[in-house]
């Protein structure tokens, strides 16, 4: 009987809290007011900015843009901006508030952090000032829209329209007459098929691609095969000039070691 009461005291008191919790939990449009709030009707933009939206048109994948804001006082009286509120930590605000009097200036400067974003870009910058203090002044703005991440930033290297996931490979425990092959991955950025071959001056070392032609956005794999014909007695580093892919010549060189 007392396991009974106890339940049901913990139920009464799960379903109060819950009441309770329910309770505090702000509207959709409490949010919203909090995360966009509307500008002060008593501040009337006293401090406001001429260009209160910055354009950054495209932007880069991990790139950092430093953005700027001219605010003014144009009201008759000495203003204090109390806080610049970023709604977005990838913006950091570097300018300090400071007390503004009558037609005095304020650069307000930011640096953007482009890591992790994608798609448009709108960050807001809330100036509240001591003409209201629950309300902003001004608002100023961030717009801009991020770059298409390349599909093939797995392979960093470029040889032309060819990427690379390395231009240098290592063979090792070579023996007489046994075959020792590592593979480079590779694709195709370009617009056109590609076949590459190359020569090598080293007797038993050889290089294809798979598949033989890469199409337009196909991925394959270079790859580089030794066979020796006589035993290794030192290391041997040579170079493979790709043939086939534009570049210049250090783009398209594949730097080989065959370790004895």
């Amino acid at each position: 009987m007392a396991i009974t009461r106890h339940i049901l005291l913990t139920i009464i008191a799960l379903g109060i809290s819950a009441s309770l919790l329910h309770a505090q939990l702000p509207s959709r449009a409490e949010i919203d007011k909090m995360v966009n709030p509307s500008l002060s009707t008593i501040a009337k933009r006293a401090v406001c900015a001429k260009n209160s939206v910055v354009e950054l048109g495209t932007i880069e994948q991990d790139e950092q843009r430093t953005v700027s804001f001219m605010l003014k006082n144009t009201s008759a009286t000495t203003v204090a901006i109390t806080e610049l509120r970023s709604t977005c930590s990838c913006l950091k605000v570097v300018t300090k508030p400071k007390v503004l009097r009558p037609n005095e200036e304020l650069e307000v400067v930011a640096v953007f952090n482009a890591s992790g974003r994608s798609g448009k870009v709108k960050i807001d910058i809330f100036v509240y000032t001591s003409l209201d203090t629950k309300s902003p002044t001004e608002r100023l703005t961030i717009t801009g829209t991020m770059a298409q991440s390349s599909p093939f930033s797995h392979l960093p290297y470029s040889a032309g329209e060819l990427k690379l996931s390395r231009q240098s490979v290592t063979l090792d425990n070579t023996r007489v007459g046994a075959t020792r092959t590592e593979r480079i991955a590779v694709a195709n950025a370009g617009t056109k098929e590609l076949k590459i071959t190359a020569q090598s001056t080293v007797e038993g070392l050889t290089l294809r691609l798979e598949p033989a032609i890469l199409k337009p956005g196909e991925e394959g794999d270079i790859v580089i095969s030794y066979t020796p014909k006589q035993t290794v007695t030192q290391d041997i580093q040579t170079l493979i000039i790709l043939e086939g892919c534009s570049g210049q010549p250090t783009q398209r060189a594949i730097k080989i070691t065959i370790k004895r």
